[in-house]
């Protein structure tokens, strides 16, 4: 599971165990969660507006205002 807080806009892809779950830019203030069985993958276009929080942990912001970041989560961490 997967938790995105935005604090601006930020075009958002996210794809769960293959298949493309969501796509689109998230209201300032919002909050997503999205959930996989084996991997989640996410792709930020301004990974600098949104603070990510992992199966329950904070990881905190992943990249810079205006920075392209694709992260994947996976089972076993």
């Amino acid at each position: 599971t997967i938790t995105a807080k935005y604090n601006s806009q930020c075009w958002t892809q996210i794809t769960a165990d293959g298949k493309e779950i969501y796509e689109g830019v998230p209201k300032n203030g919002e909050s997503l969660t999205w959930e996989a069985t084996n991997k989640l993958t996410a792709k930020f276009g301004n990974a600098g507006a949104v603070e990510l929080v992992y199966n329950g942990n904070s990881v905190g912001k992943i990249g810079g205002n205006g920075e392209v970041v694709v992260k994947t989560f996976t089972l076993t961490g």
